[in-house]
């Protein structure tokens, strides 16, 4: 049927006995799926196989759908299937139920798989656009870091002016207090001179 090797979990088997065979409580249940675990196996398997998976990727309810960040979603007319795709668990199994007739289901079922389908498009559109606008972006983001890199140089130059300018300036004030040295030392002559 399958190359690969799908591990029912016990919630999916229960769940199966629950929303397929309309199992209401616990113990009759847990009673079907201990005395029927091979069908029930070979039937959720086969509603992988010949149904479609419409997504494999991430997860977008991990903290409610068995902590995997990773999902598979298969349907099978108005079933939804939830896989692991790593570990190919079969995490759990609904039906798209609104509480009409199965017809009603159905429409609203294929209309949500046509918006889901749309959906996809759009990512895909969205991505490629984005991807070109990037490009864009980082062409512009290497141009500013060239002129970045310039502005730098340029900077540092004029630090480097700057730093000889003060080294001027500094020895400009030892000229100052050489000068006022020599005119303290002519006051000083003056004022002792009696």
């Amino acid at each position: 049927m399958s190359d690969k090797a799908y591990n029912i979990t016990k919630h999916a088997r229960e769940r199966y006995a629950e929303r397929i065979l309309n199992k209401k409580d616990k113990l009759e249940i847990n009673r079907y799926v201990a005395e029927n675990y091979d069908k029930i196996d070979k039937d959720i398997l086969k509603m992988i196989v010949y149904g479609t998976c419409i997504y494999t990727g991430k997860n977008p309810r991990k903290d409610k759908l068995g902590g995997t960040t990773q999902l598979s979603i298969y349907t099978t007319g108005a079933w939804i299937i939830l896989v692991n795709p790593d570990k190919l668990d079969v995490i759990t199994l609904f039906k798209i139920d609104l509480g009409f007739d199965d017809e009603f289901n159905s429409m609203y079922v294929d209309k949500l798989m046509k918006k889901f389908a749309d959906s996809q498009i759009k990512v895909e559109e969205t991505k490629e656009k984005v991807l070109i606008e990037n490009e864009e972006i980082r062409k512009n983001m290497s141009e500013n870091n060239d002129k970045i890199a310039t502005y730098r140089e340029y900077i540092k130059k004029l630090e480097e002016a700057n730093n000889g300018y003060k080294a001027i300036m500094d020895a400009n004030l030892i000229k100052v207090s050489e000068a006022e040295e020599e005119l303290n030392a002519v006051l000083e002559k003056i004022v002792t001179k009696q």
